[in-house]
């Protein structure tokens, strides 16, 4: 595994941890609603 592929797979695994971290607060649901 390169270089390059581990930092694309840990970049989409922060990006799934900040999606799931916004749909379990309440402040996250409410600024998803306002942007979409």
């Amino acid at each position: 595994m390169g270089p390059a592929l581990f930092l694309y797979s840990l970049l989409g695994a922060a990006a799934l941890i900040g999606y799931i971290f916004l749909f379990k607060t309440k402040k996250g649901r409410d600024w998803l609603e306002r942007n979409s």
